[in-house]
């Protein structure tokens, strides 16, 4: 072997931990060594010699390529470790107000172009009112969190909510409700002595089909809240999108997190809660589609197409994309857009009719045309085909025949929606947030 150095080829974060001495620690103290990552832009880099011996460093770019040209240059070499620890300068803020949270992170701009206001006891009695005094009930609480601020005074640390689903607490109101469950991990109903009245908020483990996610959520005896997009406001991280929240994991038994919503999405919230004699059908008058929650289940049931979604920007491209926007993502047709067009079919019939609505086989035929080359959605649409028998439609709700096959191409798009938006909503986000 001879003497040289070299990125490492056993990956980034194992090398990372290595040269801080972590490899051997807990699994918290490796995710507080890789947040370094996060923060500065370096390279755990391997120095060896002939014999095989080797030490792990960190470097910029520019140094380990400078570090390599002395390297190969053949000169003999000297080193000099700086030892004597220069005093501390960045000191994590004694005040955990969002502007000393966001000091050290990329969206500061962002952060001061808005104003906020903390959760208190009047706006949560607003907000906590059950969904039958008001049929706009819903959609004031989902527009008043919208672009809210979550602060963990313990780390130190702040997350703005990009994307969010409500959902209610009964069945009569909502089929999507929370499962009643006696595991405090498992549930977002609030306990005694939460930091905010009748309001919990925290990581919730739930099960996603056969796997088991963690979910963020904010919790009342009305409502439940999932966070599905959102992004650190104190670091490099970027934002996420799913209902996986991974940067931002907090313990809601603790009631170390403060709530700050903004000002703009509660003077929106308010005027649609005390617009009581109006009967609204979604959070904004526009793209109901982008306003219909990510669900995968109960397809003949009316309440699944709820627009119960909201989102901090209403551009596409600024949005996750669900099943019934992903058929927009591209302009080349495959089986997952082709899936898509169905359930947006799907919804809008659903809007329009309600419980009476229909799903023309012309419809599913003339898509089912265009299928070229995804086996699996070819049969399933080859299943809603054979519903038909002689008839021209096919009833949607209360249908449950075609719920487990619309339930099979939820599945089949979830994995490929979720690539799509990791790969081109997230950077899309980012970047937006730091355009201000």
């Amino acid at each position: 072997m001879e003497n040289g150095v070299s990125p490492p080829t056993d990956g980034y974060e194992h090398a990372f931990l290595e040269a801080l001495q972590e490899s051997n620690t807990s699994d918290q103290s490796k995710k507080r060594s890789l947040l370094f990552a996060e923060y500065y832009d370096v390279v755990p880099a391997t120095i060896a010699d002939a014999n095989g011996n080797q030490a792990s460093v960190l470097l910029s770019p520019k140094s380990l390529s400078q570090l390599q040209s002395l390297v190969t240059s053949g000169q003999p070499l000297t080193f000099h470790a700086h030892t004597t620890k220069r005093p501390r300068t960045i000191e994590y803020p004694a005040i955990t107000d969002i502007s000393s949270i966001a000091e050290n992170g990329r969206l500061t701009a962002f952060v001061k172009s808005c104003k906020y206001q903390e959760l208190n006891d009047q706006i949560i009695a607003v907000l906590n009112q059950d969904w039958t005094t008001s049929a706009n009930q819903p959609f004031a609480v989902a527009m008043a969190f919208t672009g809210a601020i979550l602060i963990d005074e313990e780390r130190k640390c702040g997350l703005l909510i990009t994307t969010l689903e409500i959902y209610g607490r009964d069945t009569y109101n909502d089929n999507h409700a929370e499962k009643a469950t006696a595991s405090r991990v498992q549930s977002s109903l609030p306990e005694l002595n939460t930091r905010y009245k009748d309001l919990f908020i925290g990581t919730v483990n739930q099960a996603e089909g056969s796997v088991s996610v963690t979910k963020l959520m904010i919790g009342s005896f009305a409502f439940n809240i999932l966070i599905t997009g959102s992004i650190r406001i104190d670091s490099r991280l970027d934002a996420e999108c799913g209902p996986n929240t991974n940067s931002f994991q907090i313990d809601g038994a603790r009631n170390s997190c403060k709530v700050f919503i903004d000002d703009n999405s509660w003077a929106s919230a308010c005027k649609i809660a005390e617009n009581k004699l109006t009967n609204m059908n979604s959070i904004h008058p526009h793209s109901r589609l982008m306003q219909i929650r990510q669900l995968r289940t109960k397809f003949d049931e009316i309440f699944t197409y709820n627009a119960f979604r909201s989102s901090l920007f209403h551009a596409p491209r600024l949005q996750p994309y669900t099943i019934y926007t992903f058929c927009k993502s591209t302009s080349k047709p495959n089986g997952g857009t082709i899936a898509s067009t169905l359930f947006a079919h799907i919804a809008r019939q659903v809007i329009m009719d309600g419980q009476f609505a229909d799903l023309d086989k012309i419809t599913v035929d003339g898509l089912f045309k265009k299928l070229e080359k995804s086996k699996v959605v070819k049969d399933l649409f080859s299943s809603i085909l054979n519903l038909y028998n002689e008839n021209d439609k096919i009833k949607i709700i209360g249908n449950s025949p075609l719920n487990k096959i619309l339930e099979q191409l939820a599945s089949f798009l979830s994995p490929r929606i979720s690539t799509f938006n990791k790969k081109n909503v997230v950077p899309a986000i980012t970047e937006h947030l730091l355009t201000y």
